[in-house]
């Protein structure tokens, strides 16, 4: 098995572990590794971790706890340049328009398929697929 660095690898904040599952499959098809967590307080953990240099987030817009905006602001006090993609099955979300003007943002609309998931994480993170 190949060994990804840290670059090479999204961290996904997703609160469904099925969801979590999947967006780690299509990574690992794309060449990417992945990390995962349940939660925007354990994937801010994570973040601060020693082996923190992740190429990207993709993070669920609607989590239990702390939601994705909340988490998002989070994730630019400490890494401003991350490039975060959203995933949300709602549109219309109160504050995802005030987010997605930030740069290195992007969203992913579900349900999405593998060449769509391909495309935002190409147009968010030029060079990472």
């Amino acid at each position: 098995m190949a060994r990804h660095t840290q670059e090479r690898t999204a961290l996904i904040i997703d609160d469904e572990p099925g969801i979590c599952s999947v967006l780690k499959s299509f990574l690992k098809s794309l060449g990417l590794g992945a990390i995962t967590c349940n939660s925007a307080e354990e994937g801010l953990r994570l973040l601060d971790g020693a082996d923190s240099d992740y190429g990207l987030v993709i993070l669920d817009y609607r989590l239990l706890g702390m939601d994705g905006a909340n988490c998002f602001r989070e994730i630019r006090k400490r890494r401003a340049d991350l490039p975060v993609l959203f995933i949300s099955a709602y549109s219309g979300q109160p504050g995802l328009d005030e987010v997605l003007l930030q740069p290195a943002t992007n969203l992913l609309s579900k349900p999405f398929s593998i060449s769509q998931f391909r495309e935002a994480i190409a147009q968010l993170a030029p060079g990472l697929v």
